[in-house]
């Protein structure tokens, strides 16, 4: 984003308080169709009758809300019918047409259509109303959108006495079609005389079917995406790696969040899920790393403050200049404390933190016109602690939630978890108790921020378990006057280093969302979820609960007849193994997730027991079990070490290798205990793993092998690479597997060092070479689409895979996509290497209908 792009943005905030009470928000409804952007196999189909045809007896009205997306391809079918008589009627979109955009079919001809223009201009992304009405006095048909109407003539065929209806993709007979228009449906109704007959509202749903709100009558639903389940699972909008990483901040509402580095910050907006790292021009913020930022509303600037100076540090977003440029801050004292900024006073507020083996409990207060720091401590009335949640409760109070401390306020004199609420009085500084709630999720901690729901009945906050590395954040919603408390079953992963990591949420109230965000080192990634969050009863018809547990009945029986077969046949017979070369063939799961701009990533398939390295460090047992929190940082720096050095290098690493890279802080004597203690801990885990994969020590060289039988990522995409270099052809799904594992990303982005820097440089550049001989050998446009979005993650201004990516967007009909893709491009290459891309887009693309890529 341009700078004055950013002046333009920052002058539309409001001013709000720096706390938001959240008012209750509409659920996201509708039924997301996947459309172009998809094989044929997989785009969505939603058939009203998938067992009989609906009787209709008198004046038939249909009428649906739908909403249009650009960029998805643009034709495709919104509805197909078929009447009594076996007479077609049919609902097409053309959305990029300069004529007709939309048109009726009865038959074997057009008898309505629609442009743009009749309907005020181009409605992407807005509730259309649809309505086609059937009178059958003089059979005409008249269609309805956005309440401008075309009558048809009388109709040359038999009055409609039935109606088959599919949305979307048909298998059925004689409504054959994979055209899917790029929409999202909504509230479809069917009403015959003045009666509502049937009423698919598509929210609440079962798994693939939904049933009508009337009747209870089923339609069944191919590869969904459910709006409503945005409200149930964290989706994944991003990540960055931004050295020297500080802290982070938003403005009041959110749609701009700011994570502050030593030298640049990230802006992330939260309408588009994009990421700009923008450098400072001038100076920059207090070099300490305690998360000592808060964004002033009423000045439109971002504050650095540090514990020792009372001069606050200013950033002016304008022109993305520091007021001063300190070099120094004093070794953290407060690491993990809360903050806010209070307009109306002019002051920033903090509370806890610990440091130099401290918890504390005090309030201290900065009012940046008087230019003094004031220090409350209120440990007489709240313990020490840190890991604590605090948010405004009102105009003239704190709520501050939870912790991790002890009484004394030393870490070694009985630390535990506190689970109490507390309000604070910003006018005297006095503390009131509300309560101590009581929870079977412990032991947990909230992170820094909450934030208030309802005008201060309850309040929400993401909640984990401290003790672990390996952890998850969840979503908590608790009773501030009345006793309650909802844990939100979906979670994000979240490595919990203490010092070196944090996580914060914050509410988007333009989209109603709640977008977290998380930083290990220089890993920041970021999570959004649809506002309120549900549990998964929320999103399921009671219809299907029922008869869920019904089949969960039947499901228990069957099971106990059949382990009662299996005891009474051991005696006779044993069962005998499966040949080797056996494969199992698994269903299909249908799509529940948001896909890409241009192709669905693969899903990556769950082969256990298995290491993973793309896009991070995992492992799991032959059982499926994540086993990756068994590794402590330093173990897992010790095995990748090993395990890289035996894949990649083909020979594996010495122990004075090791112990250079691990223990060079060390003598000798503790360096070489180190190494062998660590090396007995990484074989006591691996056996937990599997005996299929083994530490071995062969001719001074350390390695970690293992059979057929153990899965690698790394090694499977190496082995593509080397047959596609030997001139082997690779099979689709092989390259299809292929991809879904570099999609992903580079092997274990969170780890920043030297030595992992020079396996993913190695590792990347084989992908980079695979991805050149793969350009020439594809024929397939989405899988070219794909390879060059992978090459593009891993080199940014690879400008083959620029070309490729555009060539290939335009010959399938996203123009607009390329336009983007090319755009964004520029924006790189010019913040990268500070000079403009000189290839300009139409000689990219020229002659793209005939050039072969």
């Amino acid at each position: 984003m341009e700078v004055r792009e950013l002046t333009i943005l920052l002058s539309l905030f409001t001013l709000l308080a720096s706390n938001i009470c959240v008012a209750q928000s509409t659920l996201n409804s509708g039924l997301y169709f996947y459309s172009h952007e998809v094989i044929q196999d997989k785009r969505t189909s939603l058939n009203l009758t998938p067992d009989s045809p609906l009787k209709v007896n008198g004046d038939l009205n249909f009428q649906f809300d739908v909403q249009f997306r650009d960029g998805d391809g643009f034709y495709g079918y919104i509805f197909k019918m078929l009447t009594n008589d076996n007479v077609p009627i049919d609902l097409v979109s053309n959305l990029a047409s300069e004529t007709e955009n939309f048109w009726l079919v009865v038959g074997n001809k057009v008898v309505a259509a629609f442009y743009w223009e009749d309907l005020g201009g181009e409605i992407y992304n807005q509730w259309v109303k649809i309505n086609l009405g059937y009178q059958t006095e003089n059979n005409r048909i008249t269609l309805s959108i956005n309440g401008i109407q075309h009558t048809t003539d009388p109709l040359d065929i038999d009055a409609i006495k039935s109606l088959q209806v599919v949305f979307g993709a048909s298998t059925v007979s004689k409504m054959l079609n994979t055209d899917v228009c790029p929409m999202t449906l909504k509230d479809v109704k069917i009403e015959v005389g003045d009666k509502l007959i049937r009423h698919w509202e598509l929210k609440k749903h079962g798994e693939n079917k939904v049933a009508d709100l009337v009747k209870q009558d089923i339609a069944t639903v191919s590869y969904p995406n459910w709006k409503i389940d945005e409200h149930l699972k964290w989706k994944k909008s991003g990540e960055y790696v931004l050295p020297n990483t500080l802290g982070i901040t938003s403005t009041p509402n959110s749609d701009s969040i700011f994570i502050l580095g030593q030298s640049s910050l990230l802006l992330y907006t939260a309408s588009d899920t994009k990421i700009r790292e923008l450098k400072y021009s001038v100076g920059n913020p207090y070099p300490c790393p305690e998360n000592n930022f808060v964004y002033d509303p009423m000045s439109k600037e971002i504050l650095s403050y540090s514990f020792d100076k009372t001069i606050v540090n200013r950033f002016d977003l304008q022109n993305l200049s520091w007021q001063y440029a300190p070099d120094t801050c004093p070794e953290p004292d407060l690491w993990h404390h809360s903050n806010l900024f209070i307009p109306t006073e002019d002051e920033i507020v903090t509370f806890s933190g610990y440091g130099h083996y401290t918890y504390k409990s005090n309030l201290n207060r900065l009012n940046i016109a008087s230019g003094n720091w004031d220090s409350i401590n209120l440990s007489n009335t709240i313990p020490p602690r840190y890991l604590t949640a605090t948010g405004k409760l009102d105009e003239n109070s704190l709520l501050v939630f939870g912790g991790y401390g002890s009484q004394s306020g030393k870490q070694g004199i009985n630390s535990q978890h506190y689970y109490d609420l507390y309000s604070i009085s910003l006018r005297d500084n006095s503390v009131t108790k509300l309560k101590e709630i009581k929870s079977d999720l412990h032991p947990f901690v909230p992170i820094t921020n909450l934030i208030t729901l309802d005008s201060g009945k309850s309040f929400v906050t993401l909640v984990y378990n401290n003790v672990n590395f390996n952890t998850h954040l969840k979503i908590a919603e608790f009773g501030i006057s009345e006793n309650y408390l909802q844990i939100y079953q979906d979670s994000i992963p979240y490595n919990f280093l203490d010092t070196r990591s944090w996580a914060n949420m914050y509410y988007q109230a333009s989209q109603s969302k709640i977008i977290a965000i998380t930083r290990v080192d220089s890993l920041i990634q970021f999570y959004q979820i649809a506002y309120p969050p549900l549990t998964l009863d929320d999103a399921i018809q009671i219809e299907f609960k029922r008869k869920n547990n019904f089949l969960l009945l039947v499901l228990a029986v069957l099971i106990l007849g059949v382990v009662g077969l299996a005891i009474f046949f051991r005696t006779k017979s044993r069962k005998k193994p499966a040949p080797e070369n056996e494969i199992s063939v698994q269903s299909e799961k249908p799509q529940n997730t948001l896909v890409s701009d241009v192709y669905p990533l693969k899903e990556t398939p769950e082969k256990f027991p298995a290491v993973y390295l793309m896009g991070g460090f995992q492992i799991f047992n032959a059982q499926g079990e994540n086993l990756t929190g068994q590794f402590t940082p330093t173990l897992k720096a010790l095995f990748l070490l090993i395990y890289l050095a035996t894949i990649l290098d083909k020979k594996g690493i010495s122990s004075d290798k090791l112990t250079e890279l691990l223990w060079s802080d060390k003598s000798a004597t503790k360096a070489r205990n180190n190494r062998n203690v660590n090396l007995s801990k990484i074989r006591l885990v691996m056996e937990k793993v599997s005996p299929s994969i083994q530490l071995t020590h062969d001719n001074s060289y350390w390695k970690i092998e293992h059979s057929n039988e153990f899965f690698s990522d790394l090694e499977f995409c190496i082995t593509q690479i080397e047959k596609l270099k030997q001139k082997e052809r690779l099979s689709i799904p092989e390259i299809q597997e292929f991809l879904s594992y570099t999609a992903n990303g580079v092997i274990c982005p969170s780890i920043q060092t030297n030595w992992m820097d020079t396996y993913k440089n190695n590792f990347s550049s084989k992908v980079l070479e695979y991805m050149s001989l793969l350009f020439d050998e594809l024929q397939d446009e989405s899988l070219l689409a794909e390879a060059s979005d992978t090459v593009l993650k891993f080199d940014p201004l690879n400008e083959e895979a620029l070309r490729v990516k555009c060539v290939t967007l335009f010959k399938m009909g996203k123009k607009s996509l390329a336009l983007s893709a090319y755009k964004n491009f520029c924006r790189d290459y010019q913040l990268l290497l500070d000079q403009a891309y000189e290839v300009d887009f139409q000689t990219l693309v020229e002659n793209s209908e005939e050039s072969s890529i």
